[in-house]
Order: structure tokens, then sequence, then C-alpha cells
């Protein structure tokens, strides 16, 4: 038995994956007023009911980590499905589970549609090496207006519905 399942999330998951949200808001904003776990939830909420699609990982009945990806576009030629959120709670880390909810998102959409998930991540940061580790290529670069205020350097990567190297494994070189 897996030490942690992921499925898809309901809307009885919505409060907490909002709370985890703000969690990881509150690790990167450096003492900046973040968005509060219900402000999260409504935006969450609303993005579901455009589309969105979220899948949440899950250990002992407790939500531990989640994925938001946006609906399904036509684009670069394509389907494509954008990233938008990944979180897991930093003690669960390392395991594994972000590289099975990138594979659920991946593999959420029945056949013949296969989307591209495609995300961005800075140049160095601890995002842009997950997503290397979970199987993604790089695309291309761009820069990132982040919090309104700086411009970041970045890479788009994309992931195809082909499996996704195991994250332990890749993480582990």
């Amino acid at each position: 038995m897996p030490w942690a399942t992921v499925r898809v999330a309901t809307l009885a998951d919505v409060a907490e994956v909002a709370r985890l949200a703000a969690r990881g808001l509150g690790e990167h904003l450096d003492g900046r007023a973040a968005l509060s776990a219900p402000e999260i939830a409504v935006r969450l909420l609303e993005d579901l009911e455009t589309g969105d699609l979220l899948y949440v990982g899950e250990r002992r009945s407790r939500v531990i980590g989640f994925a938001q990806a946006s609906e399904l576009m036509v684009a670069d030629g394509g389907h494509v499905v954008e990233l938008l959120r990944i979180y897991v709670a930093p003690e669960h880390r390392r395991r594994g589970l972000g590289g099975d909810l990138v594979r659920a998102l991946l593999h959420g959409f029945r056949l013949p549609v296969r989307p591209v998930l495609r995300a961005w991540a800075p140049c160095g940061s601890p995002i842009e090496r997950f997503f290397q580790a979970t199987g993604a290529r790089p695309l291309r670069q761009r820069w990132k207006v982040v919090a309104g205020e700086m411009a970041i350097r970045g890479v788009v990567y994309a992931w195809s519905r082909h499996e996704p190297a195991s994250t332990d494994q890749r993480l582990a070189r």
C-alpha cells in the first residue's frame, strides 16, 4: 500500500487545500501580506467552476498536498494544460507525492485527448529542480513579473503524457 494516495479533489477538500495554499504562500512572501485561506478558497471555487483541475494527495485521510491546473486549452498546435499550483507540506516532501500529482494531472483526461502540461519556474529555483526531476523538459526561456514588482528570468517546462520519471530516482542523482 502506498504511503499516500492521489485523487480528484471534491468540494469538501477546498477548505483544506486553501489552508495548505495559504501556508505555502506564507513560506515565500517574506513578511508581505498573503491571501487568507478563506480568500484562497473563494478563488479556488471560482477556478473550479470555470474548468480548472484539482488533485489532492492524502495520507491517513488528511490532505497533505495538491496540484491545480488550468482548464484544457488549444495552444502551440495541440492540447495544453497549465500547472497553476503544486504544493506538498514540507514534512511530506521528497517521497514522490509531487510526481504522483503531476502524473495524475497528465492522466486525468480521457483518450484521445493527450494534453501537454506546462509550467514556468524561476531559473535555479527548487521548483525548477522539481520539474526536471519529474521528467519535464525545457521549452523556452521567459521573463515573468512576480508580485507586480520584479521581472524574473525563468523557463517554461512541459511534461507529455508519457510517464514521468520517478521523483525519488531523479532527485537521488
